[in-house]
């Protein structure tokens, strides 16, 4: 795609789908960015270190999202409600299963950067990439 260098198309059970060449699709690294507490380039970073991407790559889904939000958010919505699906398929066979562990502070450590479900950001532009700065050096 000459004007998303960097994502493509796979295709898979629910349909054709925007991803990283060699990556996570687009909708995850957006769904990320909304759950993520950092906000801006620092966001972008923390996509980049727990997806194992670099951030340009997780600026060039940025940009994708930001010409099809509606595309996007769909497959967002697909994924919410499949694992919706699946945690009341789980609980329904075995009701202790929806249940923290004694003792557990009811996050991993892997989520503990995460906002709870439903702290959608508001804005695109919290999470647009700033162009980094360039200064000659003097010596």
């Amino acid at each position: 795609m000459a004007d998303h260098p960097g994502v493509m198309f796979k295709e898979g059970p629910s349909g054709r789908r925007a991803a990283l060449a060699y990556g996570p699709d687009v909708w995850e690294i957006i769904k990320f960015l909304r759950e993520v507490d950092e906000r801006g380039p620092a966001a972008l970073d923390a996509a980049a270190e727990v997806l194992a991407v670099d951030a340009s790559r997780i600026a060039a889904a940025v940009s994708y999202y930001t010409e099809y939000p509606d595309e996007i958010d769909a497959d967002i919505a697909e994924a919410d409600d499949a694992s919706a699906r699946a945690e009341e398929i789980q609980v329904a066979a075995d009701p202790s299963s929806g249940e923290d562990p004694p003792g557990s502070s009811g996050r991993t450590a892997s989520r503990s950067r995460l906002r709870r479900p439903g702290s959608a950001i508001t804005s695109m532009a919290a999470i647009r990439p700033v162009a980094p700065t360039v200064s000659a050096s003097t010596t």
